[in-house]
């Protein structure tokens, strides 16, 4: 049985010659890997995420000056990838993307801007227009590279009105109000964790009860 797979690649000198977006089978036996497809739109792909729905696929360029986000149609049965949409969002080391749960949304978070975007999405998946931009808040950590806040991550909850906000930066999770008619952002509650440990990625328990959060700095986890 083989399933598609789609994999962004950095542009950085060290991945050269497998620049891009690209499309994937891979063989639910043995796990071999088959190529189908690849495009190089002159973007970063960082980060890669899908409309649950097999024909889109949404990407996210980390730029250091900028932050652009492009929406790609996936044709299965042709086994191609084609770029419909993009958008620069006004913003800097755009460094994931996630879909909200009524499909109507993208969110960004920027960790050079130190900010959360929010884009709208057209009735047939394309880009449609920044929303929203929420500022996090202030603060820095002990280590060096610890100078700024840097949300890395967006995690919704199972209700999907309230996301978790991983920051690098300040050592902290912040917890955000999401109105899924508007798009619009609320920061209500900012948690910290040890100094020095710069939490980069989490994820909720199945009942919502817990957060479990992953460190970069530190390798702790909570």
């Amino acid at each position: 049985m083989q399933e598609f797979i789609i994999v962004g690649t950095l542009d950085y000198k060290t991945y050269k010659g497998d620049y891009g977006l690209h499309l994937l089978t891979v063989d639910t036996e043995n796990g071999q890997l088959t190529k189908l497809d690849s495009h190089y739109d002159g973007f970063n792909y960082t980060y890669v995420a899908d409309n649950g729905k097999r024909n889109k696929a949404y990407i996210v360029s980390e730029r250091l000056d900028e932050a652009w986000i492009a929406a790609y149609s996936v044709d299965l049965m042709k086994k191609k990838l084609d770029l419909e949409s993009k958008i620069n969002i006004n913003a800097a080391g755009g460094v994931y993307i996630v879909m909200d749960k009524t499909g109507k949304f993208l969110i960004i978070p920027c960790w050079k801007s130190a900010n959360v975007i929010v884009c709208s999405l057209k009735a047939d998946g394309n880009l449609n227009k920044v929303e929203h931009i929420l500022k996090m808040p202030e603060g820095h950590g002990k280590r060096r590279r610890q100078t700024q806040s840097n949300p890395h991550q967006i995690v919704f909850e199972q209700t999907g009105r309230y996301f978790a906000v991983p920051d690098l930066g300040s050592d902290a999770i912040h917890m955000v109000r999401f109105n899924k008619t508007t798009g619009k952002m609320e920061l209500i509650q900012t948690e910290h964790v040890d100094a020095g440990d710069g939490p980069r990625h989490a994820v909720f328990a199945p009942n919502n009860n817990r957060l479990y959060v992953y460190t970069e700095l530190d390798k702790a986890k909570y």
